[in-house]
């Protein structure tokens, strides 16, 4: 008789299948195509200098260069980090891993993380004490069990009691390190982060349970408020470039990617709020064989 974990994957198999397919034809075809400005003929490069398919500028996780992508994300948030002045005496850096026990359970619990980290919130709130968070999600690895684990980097936050932290997970096991500081937290999770896109190539390399967490759409990587970007450094170059030439790019209040393309941005002109549509000069090219 099979167990909960070979039902479960037998009933997923037509799913992941049908992801995988996808993710091969996705991957072709970004890669066939790149990014110009008609008007200028300018074509959007790396900062080698090299054209940008789609595909390398693709976020994806099944693909190597949109892990690197994600990280470089990550260490814009950790650079802002390093600038502020933590307490590690009063409050330790913690770096928390946590782990289901059971493969079905661990894609059903999708609002696991949400709850453990609502806990930690609550409880940082009581002790007075600030708290500033950063995890990422990783899939064991080493075998086709595919079980999910939680890394996060628990900043400013009072001492928690191991018991109380196995109550708020309650879904498995639960490792905790008290850190010194708070950039070897940072390097722990750039190594979980980096991981996936080592793995990475064509969707036909990649293992089923890649593709099941993919079917889910978990995040890989979640983090407080605390470490947003601000509106400009999430615009692109193009935009940033325009709006720093027309002398607004200091009311840039917020900024986020527009539904059908371009970008809306909002503006505050001494208390007045106002929002604009940018319309992206650069279009979807094939690129010639």
């Amino acid at each position: 008789m099979e167990n909960k974990s070979e039902q479960f994957w037998s009933r997923v198999k037509p799913y992941i299948d049908a992801s995988r397919a996808r993710a091969k034809y996705n991957n072709a075809w970004m890669r066939s195509r790149g990014m110009i400005n008609p008007e200028t003929g300018e074509i959007l490069q790396d900062q080698a200098g090299e054209m940008l398919t789609l595909e390398k500028m693709s976020k994806s996780w099944y693909l190597e260069q949109g892990a690197r992508n994600n990280t470089f994300g990550v260490i814009k948030r950790f650079k802002r980090a390093f600038k502020h002045d933590w307490d590690v005496k009063r409050y330790r850096p913690k770096f928390i891993t946590l782990t289901f026990k059971d493969t079905v359970e661990s894609w059903r619990a999708e609002k696991a993380i949400a709850k453990f980290l609502d806990n930690s919130r609550k409880y940082a709130k009581k002790q007075g004490a600030p708290l500033a968070y950063f995890w990422g999600a990783e899939v064991q690895m080493k075998n086709a069990r595919g079980a999910l684990h939680y890394h996060i980097l628990l900043l400013g936050c009072p001492y928690i009691p191991k018991k109380l932290l196995e109550k708020w997970w309650g879904y498995g096991f639960v490792d905790v390190k008290a850190l010194d500081d708070v950039g070897r937290g940072f390097k722990y999770l750039l190594k979980y982060l980096w991981k996936w896109g080592k793995e990475a190539g064509e969707p036909d390399a990649l293992p089923d349970w890649w593709f099941l967490f993919n079917i889910w759409h978990k995040r890989r990587y979640g983090f407080s408020k605390w470490f947003a970007l601000s509106a400009v450094e999430r615009l692109p170059r193009w935009l940033k470039e325009s709006l720093r030439d027309a002398g607004l790019l200091e009311q840039v209040s917020k900024a986020g990617r527009a539904a059908g393309g371009g970008w809306h941005v909002g503006f505050d002109f001494d208390g007045v709020a106002g929002v604009a549509h940018f319309a992206s000069p650069f279009k979807i090219v094939e690129l010639s064989p």
